[in-house]
């Protein structure tokens, strides 16, 4: 799989907090957003929400909330 950088964390998406990141691949960035902190990659598990160590931001696989991508 090839890395993906998180999705912008964009509000209005309904039942999406603000430090959550809806992601579709197993693996994701996180450089802290607007606050900033060193570029980690982390590895997404479809049974649990993966968290920043740094930031604290949550990252959910699409296929654990039952949303298909297209």
């Amino acid at each position: 799989n090839k890395d993906q950088e998180q999705t912008p964390r964009t509000k209005g998406l309904p039942g999406k907090k603000d430090d959550e990141t809806l992601v579709y691949e197993e693996r994701v960035s996180c450089d802290g957003g607007q606050y900033g902190h060193p570029k980690i990659f982390l590895s997404v598990n479809k049974h649990e929400i993966t968290v920043c160590p740094y930031c604290s931001h949550k990252f959910l696989l699409a296929d654990k909330i039952n949303i298909k991508n297209g």
